[in-house]
């Protein structure tokens, strides 16, 4: 397997999903579960407000809600009253839904898949294999020169082409540093993304090309930059006329589009 060999596995995949595939204990890979296992962003924020909420009236206010009356019922839960008290026990079954029984289907073509190849059942007798077929997104490393060293650029590049080069670099630079400020004035789509996130955006997951590939940089006349994850290129906005307006662009791009393959 070219996994064992360091290359890319199936990264991001929940620590419940591959528990539960591995050992197919349900009751094992539900220790596991997490709000961020829920594929959908806005079901991920009302289940975190319900499981926050600590006001006894306002949580009857969020009983009633569409949106968490419809997760309450699809759960299974609907028919129980919501307090305080069985507010955790809301949250599994919610949880328990959107990352299991709601994507059954999913599931069972995934593990036919991977019972074919066999990799199942290496996992099941070598363990350590686990974490490097499933890799959690939150595990991959990636540093700033990692990332500068595999940027290829076209030969004779205009004056303003150079500039957003210099903007682009100095922007990986700042993803690399860790710094997680939001924008002044802006949205929450404007909340500086990990280098990782980048990454993805670029490739279609957050590992570096490896095996000499390189991160392909083209130019466009655009006010977003945009991405070709096949062929790990990102081409970048020519439109801003400084690094601001440059830097707050690709925030919003790479936050909102780097789980879609540069695609929003």
């Amino acid at each position: 397997m070219s996994v064992l060999h360091s290359n890319v596995g199936l990264v991001g995949l929940s620590r419940a999903l591959t528990t539960f595939m591995v050992t197919q204990d349900l009751g094992l890979a539900s220790c596991h579960m997490s709000v961020k296992d829920i594929p959908d962003y806005c079901t991920q924020q009302a289940v975190t407000e319900l499981h926050e909420e600590s006001d006894p009236e306002r949580l009857q206010q969020l009983m009633v809600r569409d949106d968490i009356a419809m997760l309450l019922y699809q759960s299974g839960f609907g028919n129980e009253h919501l307090t305080l008290d069985t507010k955790c026990k809301a949250v599994q079954c919610i949880l328990f839904n959107q990352v299991f029984k709601s994507r059954r289907d999913q599931i069972e073509d995934l593990m036919a898949g991977l019972n074919s190849l066999g990799i199942l059942e290496l996992l099941r007798t070598n363990e350590s294999c686990r974490a490097l077929v499933f890799q959690l997104q939150s595990e991959v490393q990636n540093s700033e020169s990692d990332v500068l060293g595999l940027l290829d650029y076209e030969d004779d590049l205009s004056a303003q082409e150079e500039q957003v080069k210099l903007w682009f670099e100095e922007y990986i630079k700042l993803l690399a540093r860790g710094d997680n400020n939001q924008e002044s004035n802006c949205s929450e789509v404007a909340v500086i993304p990990k280098l990782n996130d980048l990454i993805q955006f670029i490739c279609g997951h957050p590992h570096v090309p490896k095996g000499g590939d390189l991160i392909k940089v083209r130019f466009m006349r655009a006010f977003l930059p945009d991405a070709e994850s096949c062929f790990n290129t990102i081409k970048l906005p020519r439109h801003h006329q400084d690094y601001l307006s440059f830097r707050k662009a690709m925030n919003v791009a790479v936050n909102c589009q780097n789980q879609g393959y540069g695609r929003g």
